[in-house]
């Protein structure tokens, strides 16, 4: 299991960074430097086996590869929506546990 990070930020403020050729942007959400990543990854990479984006939460938990399908068309998108959702799930559940 990864670190504890505490929260500060509600809404994610997503910037873009490439590295080696590889597009990624990331969302801080501490003064600590934790953020959520999304990485876009080529086939054979990290394991996967198809082209997608990899959402990386700020604990360093894989939050699976978003591809396009059928009914996804901008799968970099869902990832952030889904990274929002995991970041508002957090935070409700810090505010039950006190």
């Amino acid at each position: 299991m990864g670190k504890s990070v505490k929260y500060e930020r509600t809404r994610l403020d997503w910037k873009k960074q490439s590295n080696r050729g590889h597009d990624f942007f990331y969302a801080q959400v501490n003064d600590a430097g934790d953020e959520y990543t999304i990485e876009h990854v080529e086939p054979g990479e990290y394991g996967y086996g198809r082209e997608g984006w990899l959402l990386t939460y700020p604990n360093g938990d894989r939050g699976g590869l978003f591809t396009t399908g059928p009914h996804v068309t901008n799968p970099k998108t869902i990832a952030q929506v889904a990274a929002e959702a995991h970041l508002l799930g957090v935070l409700n559940d810090q505010d039950t546990q006190q």
